[in-house]
Formats: C-alpha cells, structure tokens, sequence
C-alpha cells in the first residue's frame, strides 16, 4: 500500500518529507523527535513493501498523516496517523478513525488506539480504512 501524498503539499514523497524532517530535528539537537520522524518513514516503507492495498492519499504535517480517499484536502477524513512516545525507548503511532453513524454513541464519534510498533500499526491503518465512517 502507497500512502501517496496529495499534489498541494508539492512534489516531495511523504518519506522524503519525514526524512527531512527528521534530519532537522537531528541538527536542532532533538533525538527523540527525530527518532519519532523516523518511525513514519519506517511505517511507510512497511506499508509500501509488506501491505497489500490499493493506494490511499494522506496530507501529511510534522506529526501526523490525515488519510483521505483523493487527491483533495477537503475531503473527509478517512483515518489519521500521529508519531507519538509509546515508553522510555520506542516511538508507536495513534491511529484515529471516525466511527460510522450506527456504531457510534455520538454523532462523530471517534476510535484511537496506540499501535507500540510498525507492523501492529500498519494492521491498525487497514482496519481504520475499512472499518471508517467514510469507507465505501
């Protein structure tokens, strides 16, 4: 699965993006930051070689991946993925999704969970895609 980012953001990939990212906070001194960067690079790559999925356009910021289903930031979001601290030596990632209508206890409802690593986040991300008040 390819996270593609959206053409408004510009021609840089969404790894080249975190790569750079990540390097900057490196120069700034900031090693747990960029050590959280890097783990988005790492889930990428784990997406792209081990996720077998059509590709999902994402609108990305510092810290967190919006996933969408075009190339359009004014569409729903269909799940976001955020870099986060999981304990004193790993960096994981909250995958967010909204829940549909009939699931939801509320109107706009949302599921978060913490993924402590790339391959349990990466399930986590298939299971927001299809599972998303937005899904098809």
């Amino acid at each position: 699965m390819d996270l593609i980012r959206i053409t408004a953001q510009g021609e840089e990939s969404l790894s080249e993006f975190y790569a750079r990212e990540a390097e900057n906070h490196r120069q700034e001194g900031r090693r747990l930051r960029a050590r959280v960067l890097d783990t988005m690079v790492d889930l990428l790559e784990y997406l792209r070689t081990s996720v077998d999925a059509p590709p999902v356009y994402a609108e990305a910021s510092v810290y967190e991946l919006r996933l969408i289903p075009g190339d359009d930031d004014t569409l729903p979001t269909l799940a976001t993925v955020a870099a986060a601290v999981a304990g004193p030596k790993n960096a994981g990632f909250f995958i967010a999704y909204e829940l549909p209508p009939a699931e939801g206890p509320w109107e706009n409802a949302w599921v978060q969970g913490l993924a402590i690593d790339v391959p349990q986040a990466a399930k986590m991300i298939q299971i927001a895609l299809r599972r998303n008040a937005h899904a098809n």
